[in-house]
Formats: C-alpha cells, sequence, structure tokens
C-alpha cells in the first residue's frame, strides 16, 4: 500500500499554476500505484484504457516496436510528465508504447475526470495546449532525424548526445559508462549491429578510445562533422 505522502501531484507539470486546494482536488479523484522496471503500462495499438497517467516518481520510456531494430526510443519520461492524454482526447488507439525504466509510482484520471478537468481549469488547459506543442515540436525533429541522417549519422549524434568532456582538462570528452549498443541504438533508430560498426569504426580511424567501461572521444569536432555531414 502506498504511503499518503507519495500520492501528490504537485510535481505534475500541468497542475503547476494551480492553487494547492485545486490540486488536492484533483489528488481525490486519481488512482495510484507503482510501476515495475520494464514493465508495460501502455501497449502501442492497443484500445485506449480511458486512463491519462501523470509520472509521480522513477522514469518511463516512450517508444515503438520496429521490425528487425527492436524499438525506436521517443522520449523518456521522469517525475512531472504526462502520458495517455492523447487517447484521452480524441479516443483513439494507443499511439506509442510506455515501459517503466526506474520503478516508481504513477497516478492515472480516466478519460472523463481528466477532461472535466481541462475544462474547469484554463491554466491546465493552457498547459496541455504546450505540453502537445512541445509533441509535435519533437517529433517533427525526429522523423527528419530518421527519414534524412544515416544509421550511423544518428549513432554518432547519440553518442556526442551523452558525452562530457573529460575531467581531466585534455580537451577530450567522455562517456562514463558506454552504454549498451541496444541502448544507444533504441534512440539512433537502428540496429546493435550497426551501433557496433558504428563506434569501431570511430576507434578504428583513431577518433575514440575504449577504456574499460568507458569511451573517450579524442576528436570532438570531427566526430561531429561525421555526425552531420557523413
Amino acid at each position: 500500500m502506498l504511503d499518503p505522502s507519495q500520492c501528490k501531484l504537485n510535481s505534475v507539470k500541468l497542475f503547476k499554476d494551480l492553487h494547492q486546494k485545486d490540486i488536492a482536488e484533483i489528488e481525490t479523484m486519481c488512482t495510484w500505484r507503482e510501476f515495475a522496471h520494464d514493465e508495460t503500462v501502455i501497449q502501442a495499438e492497443s484500445a485506449p484504457k480511458d486512463e491519462v497517467f501523470f509520472v509521480i516518481s522513477g522514469s518511463m520510456r516512450v517508444g515503438l516496436p520496429v521490425n528487425q531494430m527492436g524499438e525506436i526510443a521517443f522520449i523518456d519520461l521522469k517525475q512531472g510528465d504526462v502520458f495517455g492524454e492523447l487517447s484521452a482526447l480524441d479516443g483513439q488507439v494507443r499511439s506509442a508504447s510506455v515501459v517503466g525504466r526506474e520503478r516508481g509510482v504513477i497516478a492515472s484520471l480516466n478519460a472523463e475526470k481528466f477532461n472535466q478537468v481541462v475544462k474547469k481549469y484554463p491554466a491546465v488547459s493552457y498547459a496541455l495546449l504546450q505540453h502537445l506543442t512541445a509533441i509535435i515540436r519533437r517529433n517533427n525533429a525526429r522523423i527528419v532525424d530518421l527519414s534524412t541522417r544515416t544509421d550511423v549519422q544518428r549513432v554518432y549524434s547519440e553518442i556526442l548526445r551523452i558525452s562530457e568532456p573529460d575531467p581531466s582538462g585534455d580537451g577530450s570528452w567522455l562517456v562514463t559508462r558506454m552504454p549498451k549498443h541496444r541502448e544507444i541504438a533504441v534512440w539512433a533508430g537502428t540496429s546493435d549491429d550497426s551501433v557496433a560498426t558504428a563506434v569501431g569504426q570511430l576507434i578504428k580511424v583513431g577518433l575514440a578510445k575504449r577504456r574499460h567501461t568507458s569511451l573517450h572521444i579524442l576528436d570532438r569536432a570531427k566526430v561531429r562533422m561525421l555526425a552531420e555531414l557523413g
């Protein structure tokens, strides 16, 4: 049974401009539960279950299964994020799968109650419009990325995204704990084998070096050029 202290919506972005008493009222309308690592909360193309979810703690991943590649990731959700809202608004099938990454707690409202909240509070309506606009912009960028760049370019972009300057200050960049090829593949929209080939090529031409669990990027500018120009 959940501790009452966990059953709070204060961190939810859609409700950020509401008064505390209004948030407390919405809390009484919610259903609360824990989710596990790798638990599928929403399955793509499934019939809508009439629920909108709010991430109270932990993290989740939104993605789609794609042929032999396994999965394309769209976004990782964290505390305060919302999902399932599209089906609640249009009554259509789920547009993506949502799977637990780090176990945590979610709250849910059925579609009828969610729509009541949206209509009752203009601040929630405006926050929802901002949220939907962000989804459109993010998906547009994702579509362009997947349709105009090669697998290898996307792998290099993902490696650059997760890298940080080496603390030694020698000018190199570092991926401290290099993710498994599968993790990079879901963001790059490609296969594990393509990731292995791309990383191997960087090492072969001297642009990167493996050190235990880390990947050192020795010439970030050249890797970025490869990511952008191929």
